[in-house]
């Protein structure tokens, strides 16, 4: 794959008796489009491109006994931008107990879905669990 442009190909033919044909033609090479962001699902700590009590359950340990020891994206720290964006179901731009108790009022007392949806989002530095 060459440097986007414009391109002149010419192609020599030269037959067993030394009988030469030449066709030219202009190629245009455009710039590759950029990989879709990853996608994920909001909320879903343990990847498997859900929101269910599992995940409020990992945050849940995450927080307070340290296991899983690293979260879904970037470093695995609270502190990535993508984690935070990622878990921070009410939307306060933290991740903390709120998140976990929101999660679980939206799943079994008819809360309000996580503040970015409850399907497929664009997350960058997040793996695409959702096959985008």
């Amino acid at each position: 794959y060459g440097s986007p442009g414009s391109y002149r190909v010419t192609l020599v033919v030269v037959d067993e008796r030394g009988a030469r044909g030449e066709a030219s033609r202009t190629v245009l090479i455009e710039e590759r489009p950029p990989p879709p962001d990853p996608m994920s699902v909001p909320g879903d700590v343990n990847r498997d491109a859900k929101l269910d009590i599992s995940d409020a359950v990992a945050l849940l340990g995450h927080l307070f006994l340290g296991s899983p020891s690293e979260l879904p994206c970037g470093d695995g720290t609270l502190f990535d931008p993508a984690n935070l964006a990622l878990l921070s179901s009410n939307g306060d731009a933290d991740v903390d107990l709120s998140d976990a108790v929101y999660v679980l009022l939206y799943l079994f007392a008819g809360g309000p879905p996580p503040a970015r949806g409850a399907g497929c989002v664009a997350f960058p530095g997040c793996p695409d669990t959702c096959g985008g």
